[in-house]
This record gives C-alpha cells, structure tokens and sequence, in this order.
C-alpha cells in the first residue's frame, strides 16, 4: 500500500481487502514501527487493518506477506483509507486481478 498524504492526519484507519485465494503470513495483531509511521495492525478474516494515531504529511509504504493457498484467477480486493474525525477525508483503490498459475 502506498500512502500520499499532504498534510497531518490524525486517527487514520486504513482497511485493505486480500485477494481470494490468499492467506496473510502473520496473524498477529501488534503494534509496529515501519514506513515513518507507528500503528496498530490487525489481520481479520477478510482484510488487514491499519490503525494510525498519527500520519505526517509526507508518501509511505506499508507491506505484509501472503502465501498463496490455490491456483486460479482472482479477484483482488480494495483498500480503504479514512479519517475517523473527518469521514470526508476518505480515498478507496479500485481492484486487482491476480492469476496464479502452477
């Protein structure tokens, strides 16, 4: 996921859907330090979710891993971003297609 913010956000929440046919790497819900940010993450049945209390202004890269679990063609999900405080201040991708051969 590649963020680019152009101002200070507070309370962020980011929710990025994984493709079908894929299953996160780590399960863990922690607290990390990665990309100049510090959040919260969580991995739920369907989608990561980020928790940031605090974005500044500037482009960040966040990133976890995925084993694919079948072959086939996808489809990949959308991602998410939001302000709690100001829902106006929202942004969503739109999807991917993934194909994994053998």
């Amino acid at each position: 996921l590649t963020i680019h913010s152009d101002r200070k956000i507070d309370y962020v929440h980011i929710e990025d859907f994984r493709p079908s046919g894929t299953e996160p790497v780590e399960a863990l819900r922690s607290y990390r330090w990665d990309a100049g940010l510090y959040y919260y993450m969580v991995t739920r049945d369907q989608s990561t979710d980020y928790y940031i209390e605090r974005m500044p202004e500037g482009t960040f890269v966040l990133s976890y891993d995925l084993n694919v679990t079948q072959k086939g063609d996808f489809s990949g999900g959308i991602s998410r971003i939001q302000s709690y405080y100001a829902p106006e201040m929202a942004c969503q991708t739109g999807g991917v297609k993934l194909m994994v051969g053998e």
